[in-house]
């Protein structure tokens, strides 16, 4: 059980396995979303080779780039006079502004492949979200709308907007993709 940890192939597995669930949770549960992070942070720091990739994170300035966000948050802490109640949970929104770029940074990238396939999970999650935001539109459930912006149960409107806008820039990415090839994937992001 011991040489599981230093496999290597395990630890890409973990890492594509919940990439995969932090996708398809972005719209639809942000209880899974902060699972995911976890254990992809967890499978990061037990993942063999960390000092190789802490040397890489000091030679890609653009992963410092990324980093200086969070710790800008950090910073700025000193202008707040709620430090215990407010300064810990604004962190603590803010703490994927550090996670993700490390790992994502330092980890080996996603072949093509396993990229589209996130990418295509992702879009499937936000056509769900979409789904279930007009059947509580249309009052197709018990849910009561008094306001539009109440159509989206799970997460914040203005989140969910967000990551729509994003799916629509990956739809027009994939329908520029298949302009050679196939056909029949350009007929399905049209309908999408």
């Amino acid at each position: 059980t011991f040489r599981l940890v230093f496999d290597i192939n395990l630890h890409r597995r973990i890492f594509l396995i919940f990439t995969v669930l932090l996708a398809a949770a972005l719209p639809l549960s942000p209880f899974t979303v902060s699972v995911s992070q976890f254990i992809l942070a967890g499978n990061w720091l037990i993942e063999p080779n960390l000092r190789k990739r802490i040397n890489l994170l000091f030679s890609r300035k653009s992963i410092l780039l990324l980093l200086s966000i969070f710790f800008i948050h950090v910073i700025w802490l000193i202008n707040t006079d709620n430090i215990i109640p407010f300064a810990f949970h604004d962190l603590k929104i803010k703490a994927p502004l550090l996670v993700l770029p490390l790992i994502y940074g330092t980890s080996a990238p996603f072949n093509k492949r396993e990229l589209n396939f996130i990418f295509h999970t992702y879009l499937l999650s936000c056509l769900v979200a979409i789904l279930i935001s007009i059947v509580i539109y249309f009052n197709l459930t018990n849910i009561e709308v008094t306001d539009i912006r109440e159509i989206s149960p799970i997460i914040s409107h203005i989140r969910l907007s967000l990551l729509i806008v994003l799916a629509a820039y990956l739809i027009i990415y994939f329908f520029i993709l298949y302009q050679e090839g196939l056909i029949w994937p350009k007929y399905i992001y049209v309908v999408i």
